[in-house]
């Protein structure tokens, strides 16, 4: 079996705002979803449920009226099962994921920091960062929140876009890095 391991991308999503509209933005990004899990001793997967701090099915959720995907279809095998292909509908969580976050796996590794007028997301995802489209549509239901999005992929490129209501006020994208300046100058740490 081969298993292919993606190049992880670092995110960083900053809200400055006012206690009170981060406390309604921190409550609306808390969800409790399904998350697989895989037993080593049996070699059997199951799932559990669990609340976390920040999910992109918070913002758009495929189970929700305005995509109400069949959770036995989104949950069900993707790939092939007997030399068969299976489950490569468009409500699967492959292709729906795909389509409508731009990465095929929810934030993983979510770590949250928070003051009085800001909070910060920390997370990984898979390959890229999240569509920017799906992180607009969060401004838009904030219109007062000041929202900076800051990610980078593990060989260095990587951008960062101030936005609000919407908008999209500040943009900065980068290459992967030719030189130690070059590294420095994008604010990394050096690892020489």
């Amino acid at each position: 079996m081969v298993v292919v391991i993606p190049n992880w991308v670092q995110n960083s999503l900053h809200c400055h705002g006012s206690e009170a509209d981060l406390d309604t933005l921190a409550e609306f990004l808390t969800k409790e979803i399904r998350i697989n899990k895989w037993d080593s001793e049996t070699r059997t997967d199951y799932f559990e449920f669990e609340t976390v701090p920040f999910t992109y099915m918070a913002i758009r959720d495929p189970f929700g009226p305005r995509y109400n995907v069949d959770p036995d279809e989104y949950y069900g095998t993707h790939g092939f099962v007997d030399g068969k292909q299976v489950g490569n509908t468009e409500g699967n969580w492959y292709n729906w994921n795909s389509t409508h976050w731009g990465i095929k796996w929810d934030a993983t590794r979510v770590d949250v920091e928070r003051s009085d007028s800001l909070i910060s997301y920390h997370f990984e995802s898979p390959w890229g960062p999240p569509w920017e489209d799906m992180m607009l549509e969060l401004s838009e239901k904030f219109p007062t929140i000041h929202f900076t999005h800051r990610y980078d992929e593990e060989q260095g490129w990587g951008g960062e876009y101030e936005f609000q209501n919407g908008e999209i006020t500040e943009r900065m994208e980068w290459d992967i890095p030719e030189s130690h300046a070059d590294h420095v100058a994008l604010d990394q740490t050096c690892s020489c």
